[in-house]
């Protein structure tokens, strides 16, 4: 019957499990020592829902679903996962046979964990080269350190000395089943021509140690080294706020100990930012896929977290924005999420930064020029122009807006939709589609204001909370609970950030809802045949989840989308979302080209459901003097063809 003697040679093999013993003590105390050092950071509770945690956090391990966004690096690291869990499984069943009795080693299993063994050994040393060619031709946005390169030699180096193990074992053993070792089976009938077989038997046992203690040190090492994320990834996968995404916390305002707002330390902040610290793994992929950065901004999602990493050793107690993070790079941020979304370890950038400009903005009131006619603007007449709120009923008639009798949901044009002359057209767009679909509707007509978008992300949270509780206010006194909105940044406070001020409705964006009516039959579009490039929203997709509805209704409407060079979670941000719309960017750093430059090919319109995107693209095209049309679905939709 197939099987093979286990520990054959190894007469003094009793060493094995005080060596195991301190290599697992040395990798518990560095855990521990990581974990103390978290607990520095303030109380965050990151466990509930615990199962819905439990379940992102296996799926993401196992699946890869992050890793698996780069095409090649993501199925070298997905092979060398499963190949790493097969050889434990192997060594686990090792342990149970030598020392309970599991005849698991014998028969057809014995066969079929060999060729596993093998394919998975193969399989990861060929991951690993890769890994190893890729680190020495690196890409420019992958960070390079001697950890990195000694974690992929030990890596190579016990699996190297794995084989040799088998291969010295097989050349000695007349092993009957040596086929199914097949990688021994190749360099065996080398070994035997060369060597005699007491040589063979002396190199075995030398070579099984030294495996062996390479393992050891790899046990010992891991917490002390990038081999963490091992350990660290999984955890980071349960600690992710999944839903809803990009919510920064209250701050209580009534709290009379309260000596600042916002956070200017890092002994301030949550351990879940020094535990990010930890956790990265310096791929790059944030700095890969962060507009400001690409536009010749200083700001790097990587370096800031390596920065932080650093100080976090040097000193907690140091002013973080202004003197270890750079003011320009707190506010250069668009909080388009693309970091968040694109981490392989969830790792948290944006409320970060947020968190520094409440700093600024309400406790040293430091800010861009720009933004204090903003504030003001925002204050006095609830919208970001500045235009007399009174006016805003005013504008909504000339749009033809009416509240109907028995309305069933309630819109909200926001102040775009309601001053902005460009979004004045696709809200008209809009309303004909409804009156098409024969939907009655209402309108706060005055007493609407900024949902608070712009004084949240720029960090203005008093003013933020002020606007929003206002609205909450007179939305239940309309007693309708349904929303729609053109914007996905309204749709995004009201349906994620407005519920922990107490608002009990629900907001769809308008995408949703006119597919909701095309699957309903109460509208019916007329078909049209040409192609547009679509452009997805930041705060739509990576906020929101919403990718399908916007190009559901355009296939519908027989109109082909042409997808972006970035699309969906890779979505390039037009450069408006964190307040960034009333901050003006140097000429030649500005994120609205960039993303432009990757919506082709040229002369073909451009399509989206924002109302940021529509201006901020509208006005890139004016710039580089390109004669392009830029669209909301709902114009697209009642243009005559």
């Amino acid at each position: 019957m197939p099987s093979r003697e286990l520990f054959w040679n190894i007469s003094d093999h009793v060493l094995m499990y005080p060596l195991f013993v301190v290599a697992l003590l040395i990798c518990i105390v560095g855990m521990i020592r990581l974990f103390r050092k978290w607990k520095r950071g303030s109380a965050e509770n990151r466990h509930a829902p615990f199962w819905k945690r439990l379940s992102n956090a296996i799926i993401q391990s196992f699946a890869q679903k992050r890793i698996l966004n780069q095409r090649f690096a993501g199925l070298m690291h997905t092979l060398l996962v499963w190949a790493f869990l097969t050889l434990s499984l192997t060594t686990l069943v090792v342990f149970l046979q030598s020392h309970f009795g599991f005849t698991v080693f014998t028969g057809t299993p014995y066969l079929v964990f060999k060729v596993l063994a093998n394919s998975a050994g193969l399989v990861m040393l060929m991951s690993l080269t890769a890994f190893l060619v890729r680190r020495l031709k690196r890409p420019d946005y992958l960070s390079h350190t001697k950890d990195d390169l000694w974690v992929l030699l030990v890596l190579i180096a016990i699996l190297v000395t794995g084989f040799a193990v088998q291969t010295l074992r097989v050349a000695v053993v007349d092993d009957p089943w040596i086929q199914f070792a097949y990688i021994s089976w190749i360099f065996m009938p080398l070994l035997k021509a060369t060597f005699s077989a007491s040589v063979l038997a002396v190199l075995h046992a030398i070579t099984w140690w030294l495996h062996f203690l390479l393992a050891m040190f790899f046990i010992a090492w891991l917490p002390f080294s990038k081999l963490a994320h091992i350990v660290l990834g999984p955890a980071a996968q349960y600690f992710f706020e999944d839903e809803p995404k990009g919510v920064p916390p209250l701050i209580d305002f009534e709290d009379e100990e309260a000596e600042s707002f916002g956070k200017s330390k890092l002994t301030e902040f949550s351990w879940k930012t020094w535990f990010d610290a930890d956790t990265c793994i310096r791929c790059g992929r944030c700095q890969l896929n962060c507009p400001a950065h690409h536009s010749g901004k200083h700001l790097n999602p990587r370096a800031s977290i390596a920065t932080l990493k650093e100080q976090i050793r040097l000193d907690v107690d140091a002013l973080l924005p202004g003197e270890v993070i750079s003011e320009e790079d707190i506010w250069a941020c668009t909080t388009c999420r693309s970091c968040e979304e694109q981490c392989p370890m969830f790792i948290e950038q944006v409320n970060r930064l947020t968190e520094m400009r409440r700093w600024l903005v309400m406790t040293e009131s430091r800010f861009p020029r720009e933004l204090q006619q903003l504030f003001k603007n925002l204050e006095n007449n609830g919208n970001a122009w500045g235009i007399g709120f009174n006016l805003r009923q005013e504008h909504y008639a000339e749009m033809e807006l009416e509240n109907h009798e028995d309305p069933e949901i309630l819109l909200w044009p926001g102040c775009s939709g309601a001053f902005d002359m460009r979004n004045q057209e696709v809200f008209k767009a809009f309303m004909r589609l409804l009156k098409q679909a024969g939907v009655k509707y209402a309108t706060l007509g005055n007493s609407e204001k900024c949902c608070g978008d712009p004084a949240r992300r720029l960090g203005n949270e008093y003013l933020f909370q002020t606007l929003a509780r206002e609205n909450i206010e007179k939305i239940k006194a309309t007693g309708l609970k349904r929303l729609v909105t053109t914007c996905p940044h309204c749709l995004h406070m009201l349906k994620d950030e407005y519920p922990a001020l107490g608002s009990d409705f629900s907001i769809v964006h308008h995408s949703q809802y006119l597919l909701e009516l095309l699957e309903s039959a109460r509208l019916k579009l007329p078909k049209k045949s040409f192609e547009v490039v679509f452009k997805d929203s930041c705060y739509l997709g990576r906020y929101c989840g919403e990718y399908n509805a916007p190009r559901q209704i355009l296939a519908d409407a027989g109109i082909t989308v042409l997808e972006a060079e970035n699309n969906r979670e890779k979505s390039v941000c037009c450069g408006a979302g964190g307040g960034l719309m009333w901050i003006e960017e140097p000429q030649d750093k500005r994120v609205n080209e960039y993303c432009l430059s990757g919506l082709r090919p040229r002369g073909t319109p451009i399509v989206t459901a924002c109302p940021y995107c529509l201006t901020m693209l509208h006005d890139a095209l004016s710039d580089q003097g390109e004669q392009r049309e830029v669209l909301d679905i709902a114009e697209l939709l009642t243009r005559e063809v």
